[in-house]
């Protein structure tokens, strides 16, 4: 009966040593593992941290391209205000032919009217000269464009 107790004594401090050799050894798994799933929730922070930035950035560049898709719609690009000064320019270019034709036909019909009328005809000559330089300037720059 003895030695039974005494292999049952000795199976089980063998049974115990064991143990605490494999609890020790699970110990130093778990302290790995916890390591590990720290650095990982560090790398999931720096990671969401620039998500944000870059749906941000995202979020500024599409904000930028619908402020020029409404630019382009809106009439407001240059080439459209260009246009607009050049039929406003069309329009004043009219106007002065318009004006200069109907003094001259006044002077013709007056005979050596006096030095006024032919300063205020040259001054006209001198704008639609000008108008007409600066209509051309603007169809070539379209032309360019």
């Amino acid at each position: 009966e003895r030695a039974r107790s005494r292999r049952f004594g000795t199976e089980l401090e063998e049974a115990v040593a064991q143990g605490s050799a494999e609890g020790q050894e699970m110990k130093g798994q778990l302290q790995v593992l916890r390591r590990y799933v720290g650095e990982r929730e560090r790398d999931v922070l720096r990671l969401k941290g620039c998500v944000e930035r870059l749906e941000q950035a995202a979020a500024v560049a599409e904000a930028a391209e619908e402020a020029r898709s409404r630019e382009r719609c809106d009439g407001s690009s240059p080439s459209s205000r260009d246009n607009a000064r050049a039929d406003q320019l069309l329009e004043d270019l009219e106007q002065l032919k318009a004006d200069l034709e109907e003094r001259s036909r006044g002077r013709g019909e007056a005979d050596g009217s006096g030095s006024a009328d032919g300063e205020e005809v040259q001054l006209l000559r001198a704008k639609l000269a000008k108008r007409d330089r600066e209509l051309l300037a603007g169809a070539a720059a379209r032309r360019r464009a």
